[in-house]
């Protein structure tokens, strides 16, 4: 994905918006919006609340974090089981989440997220 300021309008352009679920009514072709600041800001916000709250009930979490593997080391918390299909799912989700958090992050100059998350997905 890829996400550009356009000079001449002070806007953010996200194009290849191949995220959205087939199942939604979204295109997956590239799409404009004009997003503030606090636009991209409660954006994250939203996406670290969905995977909390919605994608990680199926997953280990606790005290606003959810974790998927390979997000601790030593990975205790799945070293012993492989993820059941729900769990695959829902970790695939976290990662996209987690993906396009950073990716809208990064469009507001290098500001560092203020994440619960502590995944290196």
């Amino acid at each position: 994905m890829l996400a550009n300021l356009v000079p001449e309008t002070g806007h953010f352009s996200v194009a290849d918006a191949r995220w959205a679920r087939e199942d939604e009514r979204v295109g997956s072709d590239e799409i404009t919006a004009q997003l503030t600041r606090s636009d991209v800001a409660l954006l994250v916000e939203a996406l670290d609340s969905h995977e909390y709250w919605q994608l990680g009930d199926v997953l280990p979490r606790n005290n606003g974090v959810v974790f998927i593997p390979g997000d601790i080391e030593p990975d205790v918390l799945w070293q012993d089981h492989a993820p059941s299909e729900n769990q695959r799912e829902a970790i695939a989700e976290v990662r996209r989440c987690r993906a396009l958090a950073e990716m809208l992050w990064g469009m507001l100059d290098g500001a560092e997220p203020n994440r619960r998350t502590t995944g290196s997905s």
